[in-house]
């Protein structure tokens, strides 16, 4: 390791994620961005510039850094030039885009100018009624799609790998019932519940981006195919490719605002996140999912990630060890809609760990 940057894995993070700006142009309900208390903090080019050098190129656990965490990277007029610096330092890189500035054609250019390694679409959500409902937007459903099917048109063939992400709670109707008698989550209210429902919306979308470039052509039982055999494991799945370089995937989504309204759980867990979040305002928060900086480890603006998680290094451990002893925050997130589901939650996994302890001793 060189002696100016730090094996993140080493404390278990494998994943950096850069929030440049705190804004974003989409109130999506599932989403934490609309309640969450800045939205105004930016980052200098000295501050992103000091945390991509802080990353050693040689962590072979190690898989990108990512330039968002509840932004929209696109507003903010620098992120091509953090990409070109992540890709001078031989550091991977995701950006992940809601697709609504695509409408502009230079932006576009500058995307693939600028050849992240990887582009995220977070497309989500395909049904036309309930898309500006659960996007929390007011835009003409057809020219969102257009905006996508330009840029895919003009990036297909390129160095970066491209994922158009869809959501779904794979939830059936028997599954979301029996959660809803145990009182549990029963997934984000503003996705599809299953597969099922996505089936001709994606065939809808993927007939108008063959419309538009016929280059695209994808067989209606190759998207059933893909559909009905897809699951929860987002991170094992390739996805459907439409194009050498372009997939579409499924995601299965949390409640993505469970840390505000959620029961804390009562029982002893571990937390193995793998992704470490720096926030515009410099805070570097152990987790994707805290929007507000109240389980911030440390300000990355006066301190080096690596005094912070050195700092932090009794805390750290702890999250990974399975404990009672966890923040209040950390507990909502892995707790319950309700008190029921807590102590259903605390049975099912006293259950699942007996059975693991079980096989040990069999085996």
């Amino acid at each position: 390791m060189h002696s100016k940057t730090m094996k993140l894995s080493d404390y278990g993070f494998t994943v950096l994620q850069i929030e440049t700006k705190s804004n974003c142009n989409m109130a999506c309900r599932f989403c934490p961005y609309p309640i969450r208390d800045d939205n105004k903090s930016v980052m200098k080019d000295e501050d992103v510039f000091k945390l991509i050098d802080q990353i050693d190129p040689f962590d072979t656990k190690f898989e990108y850094v990512c330039f968002s965490q509840f932004n929209e990277p696109l507003l903010d007029g620098n992120i091509f030039k953090y990409i070109k610096y992540a890709n001078s330092k031989k550091i991977k890189n995701l950006l992940i885009t809601n697709a609504m500035l695509l409408n502009n054609e230079n932006r576009r250019k500058k995307i693939i100018e600028a050849a992240p390694s990887v582009l995220k679409i977070s497309l989500h959500t395909l049904n036309k009624e309930k898309f500006n409902w659960s996007r929390g937007t007011n835009l003409d459903v057809d020219d969102y799609f257009l905006r996508i099917y330009k840029l895919l048109s003009e990036i297909k063939g390129s160095s970066t790998i491209v994922n158009v992400d869809l959501a779904c709670n794979f939830m059936s109707k028997k599954k979301k019932t029996i959660k809803k008698f145990l009182g549990l989550s029963t997934g984000e209210a503003s996705v599809p519940e299953n597969v099922s429902e996505i089936i001709e919306d994606l065939k809808n979308f993927l007939k108008g981006l063959s419309s538009y470039d016929n280059s695209f052509n994808i067989d209606k039982k190759q998207i059933e195919d893909f559909l009905l055999n897809s699951s929860p494991d987002y991170m094992s799945e390739e996805g459907l490719k439409i194009a050498p370089n372009i997939y579409l995937k499924v995601k299965a989504f949390i409640h993505g605002r469970r840390i505000s309204d959620f029961k804390p759980l009562i029982h002893s867990f571990s937390c193995k996140e793998r992704i470490l979040g720096v926030l515009a305002d410099g805070s570097l928060m152990p987790c994707c999912k805290t929007y507000n900086n109240d389980l911030s480890l440390g300000n990355t603006k006066t301190n080096k990630m690596i005094d912070i998680l050195n700092d932090n290094k009794k805390w750290i451990t702890n999250l990974r060890a399975v404990t009672k002893e966890k923040s209040k925050i950390c507990k909502k997130c892995y707790g319950e809609p309700t008190n029921r589901g807590v102590y259903s939650r605390a049975l099912i996994d006293k259950i699942k760990s007996f059975n693991s302890i079980f096989k040990l001793k069999i085996n």
